[in-house]
């Protein structure tokens, strides 16, 4: 992002890191490995309109809040960094492949995201981490999430791709 950012951008990015962190309630757990959440649907949503250091800053920000608001196990600083890295990853997919061109590429930004950033960031790392938490060996417990990743990234890209031309007469 090459402005400043205004009272309404700073406003913006407030309530993203706030849903992020509410939408960690709302996450449901399948045993000590699994859970299905909309909690970096916000991250992404940042990255993509706010750019890389405040998509960054949105999920730091959203795991750390969201870890103290409701904590479910020990802290991990890796599901931070996580965090970090799909608001990064999402503001430079729509940066520099789609040049942010939202409105015209809406299907393959949001496919592309998505993926990205569960496929690849959120399913290699977290797998990572709670390999580390758990004991667990990493590439049975990847094996395990795969299914798991599958179903959250297509109901995120769907969610995505839906409030996509919302958003960007909102936030633009």
């Amino acid at each position: 992002m090459n402005r400043k950012l205004t009272t309404k951008d700073v406003t913006s990015i407030a309530l993203l890191t706030a849903m992020s962190v509410a939408l960690k309630f709302f996450s449901i757990n399948i045993g000590d490995t699994i859970r299905f959440s909309f909690l970096l649907l916000p991250v992404m949503i940042a990255g993509i309109f706010y750019g890389p250091l405040v998509g960054g800053i949105t999920g730091g920000i959203g795991d750390l809040i969201g870890h103290l608001a409701f904590p479910q196990g020990a802290f991990h600083p890796g599901f931070t960094l996580t965090g970090i890295v799909v608001g990064v990853s999402a503001a430079l997919i729509s940066q520099k492949i789609f040049k942010s061109k939202i409105s015209t590429n809406r299907l393959a930004l949001s496919l592309s995201v998505s993926v990205f950033c569960f496929m690849i960031v959120a399913l290699f790392l977290n797998t990572l981490w709670l390999s580390q938490i758990t004991g667990t060996s990493y590439w049975p417990l990847f094996k395990l999430r795969i299914p798991k990743s599958l179903i959250e990234m297509a109901i995120n890209w769907i969610v995505l791709y839906l409030i996509l031309p919302r958003l960007n007469q909102v936030l633009k």
